[in-house]
C-alpha cells in the first residue's frame, strides 16, 4: 500500500508514469508496505502466461522475502527507479523516505537494493537507467549489491531513527500484530545492518530455489 499523499502522473514516452507527492512527506515516513491485497505470483503461474502477460509481471512485480512474486494492487507499482532515490526498501517489509520529499516531487526508489524485478534477473540482463541523476550508474542492476550496502544502511539508519517522531498514516492499515511488532522495533531502533544482510540473503536464496528453472 502506498502513502495516501500521492498522485499518478504521466512523465514521458521513455519512462511512462510515475508517482508524485501531493503533500510534503517527512524523512522517516513509511511510504510503501506490503499488504494483504497485493497479488501473489507463483513461478508455475508465471510459466503458464503468454509473452504479453509475462511482460506485465516482469515490469511491475517484485520478489518478496519468501521468494514469491508480488504484484501491487495499487499505484505503488509505478514507483520509478533513481540512483539518488528518496525512499529505500527496509528489511521490515516496507520502504521509508530517506529524505524530505517536497510537494510535487517524484517518489523514487533504488531498484539495486530492491533488486527484485524479474526483468533484472533475466540471465544478468542489464536494464538501462533514465534517472538523470548526477550519480546515475547508467544501469539498474548491480552485480554485487553488498558493495553498496554500507551507503544504503547509513541512509536507512538515519531515516528509521526518525520513524517514531513523524506521522505514519500507513500504520493504521497494518495487521495489528505486525503493527505492534514494528512499533516495538522502531521504538528501540539502533541499526539494520544484520537484518538487511539476512533479508537479502534469504530473499536471494528463496528466489533462486523457486524461480531458477522457470527463468532459464
Amino acid at each position: 500500500m502506498l502513502h495516501p499523499s500521492h498522485e499518478l502522473r504521466y512523465i514521458n514516452s521513455t519512462i511512462g508514469y510515475g508517482i508524485f507527492a501531493t503533500e510534503p512527506i517527512p524523512k522517516g515516513t513509511i511510504v510503501v508496505f506490503s499488504d494483504p491485497l497485493d497479488i501473489k505470483i507463483l513461478p508455475k503461474t508465471y510459466a503458464r502466461l503468454n509473452e504479453q502477460f509475462r511482460e506485465v509481471i516482469e515490469s511491475f512485480s517484485y520478489i518478496d522475502r519468501e521468494g514469491q512474486g508480488v504484484l501491487s494492487w495499487d499505484n505503488s507499482k509505478y514507483i520509478n527507479h533513481s540512483c539518488d532515490s528518496n525512499i529505500l526498501l527496509t528489511p521490515y517489509l516496507f520502504s521509508v523516505s530517506i529524505k524530505e520529499i517536497a510537494k510535487n516531487e517524484q517518489i523514487t526508489t533504488d531498484y539495486a537494493l530492491l533488486q527484485a524485478y524479474l526483468d533484472i534477473y533475466q540471465q544478468g540482463e542489464m536494464s538501462f537507467c533514465h534517472c538523470d541523476s548526477p550519480h546515475c550508474r547508467k544501469g539498474l542492476n548491480i552485480p554485487n549489491v553488498e558493495d553498496y550496502l554500507p551507503l544504503f544502511i547509513s541512509s536507512l539508519n538515519d531515516a528509521l531513527s526518525l520513524a517514531m517522531k513523524v506521522r505514519q498514516p500507513l500504520l493504521d492499515f497494518m495487521d495489528t500484530k505486525d503493527k505492534y511488532e514494528l512499533i516495538k522495533v522502531l521504538e528501540n531502533y539502533h541499526d539494520c545492518s544484520k537484518s538487511m544482510s539476512d533479508f537479502l540473503k534469504k530473499r536471494r536464496n528463496n528466489f533462486s530455489r523457486k524461480w531458477s528453472r522457470f527463468l532459464s
